[in-house]
């Protein structure tokens, strides 16, 4: 009595190996496209959707930089951008701090530096961003900002 195995040649084994591996494998999902921003990954588990239990990792994408914002501590607690020469030109510092009028979160105004002897510093700053008056303006969204010691913020 022969085994219908015995009967199969070297290439059909081959072929059936080969089939039985594929057909094992699991299909990877595919992975969200990470801004420029981002190239190298995301530090910390943030999220776009704001939920007040998880309110201290919130992502903000902006096309000048990506952060992640903290409710709970009313700063970013990381900021990532990328630095190539299309983004350096001869805008003006445009020196306006203001809301994010896309922040659907608690945050820091602007005025609450008044008289805390910390400067407004930049995160991704002003002058990696002067390709035009709109990139060097995004810097100045206060999610972009944090108390900075003035010895630090003023040296270049």
């Amino acid at each position: 009595m022969h085994h219908f195995l015995s009967k199969i040649n070297h290439s059909q084994y081959l072929l059936l190996g080969v089939f039985l591996v594929l057909t094992g494998c699991k299909k990877q999902e595919a992975q969200p496209e990470l801004p420029l921003n981002a190239a190298l990954g995301y530090p910390s588990q943030a999220s776009k959707v704001y939920d007040y239990k998880i309110a201290e990792r919130f992502l903000v994408e902006k096309p000048e930089y990506s952060l992640c914002y903290s409710g709970p501590d009313a700063a970013a607690l990381w900021a990532s951008w990328h630095l190539q020469k299309s983004d350096l030109g001869n805008a003006v510092r445009q020196d306006y701090f203001r809301m994010d009028p896309e922040a659907t979160f608690a945050i820091v105004k602007p005025n609450d530096f008044t008289g805390t002897g910390f400067d407004r510093g930049h995160l991704c700053p002003s002058g990696d961003r002067t390709s035009s008056q709109a990139a060097n303006s995004a810097t100045f969204l206060i999610n972009n900002i944090i108390a900075q010691s003035p010895s630090l913020n003023r040296v270049v």
